[in-house]
């Protein structure tokens, strides 16, 4: 009998270009019209370049530098800095692009972020979020380096400002979603957490719970940096709370 003929081998599939791939990617990023896309998106190409993919590690570079070239122009708008006037025709693309990178633990686009849900500047106002990122670029940046340390201190700010706008606007909604994140904190020694935790209780919740707020203010006292501002507001208790300025 004939012997049975050998099967012929397959022809090997190309070789995949990384660079292709990461390319692909980039235009997803760049064109795509779903923000869901354009997630998964910059999510690949973090991925890619994590794996020494060069060729996405330099897309990143690219979307990163194009949004901050933006910044330089919409930071520096009315609408921006003080909420006046309408945004400008590349405010919405923008605020998206900082949407990805902060999701994806970019620092200064978690504060940019940030600033645009505690002011507003965002589709939506939102000052629980606002809350929890600047807790979230705080948490993320306890190193010593010096960009770190300027991340801190911006975050600071930031949530002082979203923390005073939910007292003196008695926001009874944020203050509930954020109690948790800022119990947590003053748990682990925070005393800012802690006097605002007595500010919700007294001037936020309904009905106030002034022996709490006496209580957290007494443990806000116990900081140096936060004694006396504790316990002036322990002095006025019942009696006074922030409201927003007038202009």
């Amino acid at each position: 009998e004939a012997a049975a003929a050998a099967p012929v081998a397959a022809p090997s599939p190309p070789p995949v270009d990384p660079a292709q791939i990461a390319a692909g990617h980039a235009q997803a990023l760049a064109s795509a019209t779903s923000r869901e896309e354009r997630a998964r998106a910059l999510a690949e190409l973090i991925a890619l370049s994590r794996a020494s993919n060069g060729a996405a590690t330099q897309h990143i570079a690219d979307f990163e530098k194009n949004y901050d070239a933006m910044k330089q122009t919409l930071a520096k708008s009315a609408w921006w800095t003080s909420g006046n006037g309408a945004p400008p025709p590349q405010a919405a693309r923008w605020m998206e692009d900082a949407e990805l990178l902060a999701a994806q633990g970019d620092r200064p686009a978690m504060l940019d972020m940030a600033f645009a849900l505690g002011q507003g500047r965002s589709a939506r106002k939102d000052r629980a979020a606002a809350v929890e990122t600047y807790l979230r670029a705080m948490a993320i940046s306890a190193g010593a380096d010096a960009f770190s340390q300027r991340i801190r201190l911006s975050a600071s700010r930031g949530l002082t400002i979203v923390l005073n706008a939910i007292v003196e606007h008695k926001d009874a909604e944020a203050a509930a979603r954020v109690r948790p994140a800022l119990q947590a904190n003053a748990d682990l020694g925070a005393a800012g957490m802690k006097y605002y935790l007595g500010l919700f209780n007294e001037c936020v919740h309904r009905p106030a719970d002034l022996n709490a707020a006496r209580e957290w203010y007494r443990k806000a006292a116990a900081d140096p940096a936060w004694r006396a501002i504790a316990e002036r507001k322990t002095e006025l208790l019942g009696k006074w709370c922030p409201r927003p300025v007038r202009a």
